[in-house]
């Protein structure tokens, strides 16, 4: 194109670029706060000036320290045959820990059958329960399932007694202390988390009321965090699309308030 052209066509795209570039800082920063305030919440708690020391470190003296098993139950799924047809392509979710990438889980890719949940390992779990990745590259992943579902033998599942432990809470408590938890599977060649691991984990205990508080303050910045995300995704597709048909000539632009038109 002309030169006066090809500068209204650059400035175009490196205004977008700005865009993208303060999305990303913005999503940096606020990535930065959360775990500042992870470290502070899930330690220190919120307006405590006593505190403890633990087998766990130092924490507010009204804070208890106990095993996941005196909160919550623990169980793991299994894998259905694959050679029988009649048990995938049915309507109850199978998580897999490939599907352990974000906070929530609300589908899954695949689904089977009630003949397969009775003829293998899978278990029908509750929704809001935390399902874990035990070895394997996802090893130390968590995620809440928001919907009733089984899972592969790879994922160990939490389902906290609701009066004791806010599923919320242990939610921020596992992704914090995923390094933790990948050291205490270390061993063999690969890392690997035991149920066992899992329900004699050591977890911090604030009141019910504290958990739910600490898990809100976090889940505001986790909502930041996605909506800055979403933000970034249309800017880059924008661009794209923007060099698709600017720099083809699908669509020209206005230079000098004249219209170079196609």
């Amino acid at each position: 194109p002309p030169l006066s052209e090809q500068r209204k066509i650059a400035a175009i795209l490196s205004s977008v670029d700005e865009a993208i570039e303060k999305t990303e800082t913005i999503i940096e920063q606020t990535e930065k706060v959360k775990k500042g305030l992870m470290q502070q919440l899930l330690t220190k708690g919120i307006g405590h000036t006593k505190f403890k020391k633990t087998e766990i470190g130092e924490i507010p003296e009204e804070w208890e320290v106990l095993k996941v098993a005196d909160v919550a139950k623990t169980t793991s799924g299994g894998t259905p045959s694959r050679n029988n047809p009649e048990y995938f392509n049915g309507s109850i979710p199978w998580i897999k820990t490939g599907e352990l990438k974000e906070k929530y889980i609300y589908d899954t890719e695949e689904k089977i059958t009630e003949e397969a949940v009775k003829n293998s390992s899978a278990k029908l779990v509750p929704k809001n329960s935390l399902i874990v990745a035990m070895y394997g590259a996802t090893i130390g992943n968590v995620s809440i399932n928001k919907i009733d579902a089984t899972t592969n033998q790879a994922c160990c599942v939490i389902i906290p007694q609701k009066e004791r432990l806010n599923y919320e809470f242990l939610y921020y408590l596992l992704a914090f202390w995923k390094e933790k938890l990948i050291k205490l599977g270390a061993g063999g060649a690969q890392p690997n988390i035991s149920q066992q691991i899992i329900k004699n984990l050591l977890i911090p205990m604030p009141s019910l009321k504290e958990q739910m508080e600490i898990a809100n303050i976090l889940a505001i910045l986790d909502k930041k965090i996605q909506n800055e995300k979403k933000k970034f995704d249309s800017l880059s597709n924008l661009k794209k699309g923007l060099m698709q048909v600017l720099l083809t000539g699908k669509v020209r632009v206005k230079v000098d308030d004249e219209v170079v038109s196609s």
